[in-house]
């Protein structure tokens, strides 16, 4: 009910209040924004509505006081400003919200397309299910959080009105939204069909990373700035794969995390690329510059021994690199399954004591995060590298020992 209601039922109530009033629905494919522009022109109509004649489109028409819509695909609204904007189902289905590619054109979209043609005062309306952890809704309350107004309307009431999750109308846990149209029997036939993954996300409306995870996307908490003190340490998950490889192999990941005055920690930045092991030495470097820009003397750089032929001199080298531009740097080899490494880390962020700083790097971060499992499969370098990073905070000033290499 929610597009008829508020996409065709709001914007012709809007419209007919207001005839001057200027408007754009934006929804995933313009075909389907179009047949929507059709209805809610057909209800201003019955409503006495005067039209333009000079302007009466599907896609776009105008009243004779200078109001009308403007009915929108996924896609530029470039020049086109408007008094209310609805964006309404932006992800057509599961395939495009699973979609990395797709999620991040539709975050461009909206950002960059939607979001510029607020002026003060412009209402902005966004809905739709919640596919994704990642979705539009989830960098929404990501990005914007607090500046927006939340309503959200899961099938079965989960939580009382004490706890985080607030119920919007007031019901008791287990209460159903509309028990007349979606009883008992339906959701439970519903929960069958989904499975837990899709019933989450649609029915109950907080996405979960697929089952057998470690790691739950709520569990990050956001800080809006890097803490002016503690100390960081910068682990590097090293891998040496050309920018352009066949398949899918491994990136090399470097986390820069922070233990704050708190005893909290925060992941204050994350690179990871796919270079050829010369190239890679080079940027490990640029970052190491970087870091000691920003940050100083607070930082340390550890790296993990690469194994095989040759991986005790190349780790040798890109520590050579580090230390002529004054980096304390430090190598060990792996020790210990993946899972057991994580698991620590896990513990400290279900318990919320691992945040997250600002930076375009956060979105990948938590979706690999949410769906590592520590039993292979997938990429697991970013997780590697924090679980690196956050063994040697714990690490205290002056316990490490160090032998020199020689190159």
């Amino acid at each position: 009910g929610k597009s008829e209601f508020n996409s065709v039922g709001y914007i012709a109530y809007r419209i007919h209040q207001d005839p001057t009033c200027s408007i754009i629905l934006a929804m995933y494919n313009k075909p389907i924004a179009l047949k929507a522009s059709r209805e809610i022109r057909d209800l201003c109509r019955a409503l006495g509505v005067d039209f333009s004649t000079q302007k009466d489109a599907a896609g776009e028409w105008e009243t004779t006081s200078g109001g009308g819509l403007i009915a929108q695909g996924r896609s530029g609204l470039a020049s086109r400003n408007a008094a209310v904007i609805v964006v309404d189902d932006a992800v057509a289905n599961r395939s495009e919200a699973e979609s990395p590619a797709i999620r991040e054109s539709t975050w461009l979209w909206f950002s960059n397309d939607i979001m510029a043609r607020v002026l003060p005062g412009t209402a902005v309306l966004v809905m739709g299910s919640r596919w994704h952890q990642d979705d539009l809704l989830g960098r929404i309350e990501d990005r914007y959080g607090k500046r927006w107004d939340w309503l959200v309307l899961s099938g079965v009431a989960e939580y009382a009105p004490t706890d985080k999750w607030l119920d919007e109308m007031g019901r008791q846990p287990g209460e159903l939204l509309w028990p007349e149209e979606r009883p008992q029997a339906w959701m439970d036939d519903e929960r069958l069909a989904l499975q837990t993954y899709g019933f989450e996300s649609l029915m109950q409306l907080h996405p979960t990373a697929r089952e057998g995870g470690m790691f739950e996307f709520a569990w990050f908490g956001l800080l809006g700035e890097v803490p002016k003190r503690g100390r960081m340490v910068r682990y590097w998950d090293t891998a040496g794969t050309d920018a352009t490889p066949k398949g899918d192999p491994d990136y090399t990941a470097g986390v820069l995390a922070c233990r704050m005055d708190d005893g909290r920690d925060c992941i204050v930045d994350v690179v990871r690329f796919r270079l050829s092991p010369a190239k890679r030495d080079v940027v490990m470097e640029q970052t190491a510059v970087a870091d000691l820009k920003a940050y100083g003397a607070r930082v340390t750089t550890w790296i993990e021994r690469e194994t095989g032929v040759g991986g005790k001199d190349r780790t040798a080298a890109v520590m050579l690199r580090l230390h002529n531009v004054g980096m304390k740097a430090y190598n060990e080899p792996a020790s210990g399954s993946k899972r057991d490494r994580a698991d620590p880390v896990a513990s400290k962020a279900e318990a919320g004591n691992l945040l997250l700083c600002p930076g375009k790097w956060r979105d990948a971060y938590r979706l690999e995060m949410c769906a590592f499992t520590g039993s292979g499969g997938g990429h697991d370098d970013q997780t590697d590298a924090t679980s690196g990073a956050m063994s040697k905070l714990n690490v205290k000033r002056g316990s490490i020992r160090t032998r020199r290499v020689r190159i």
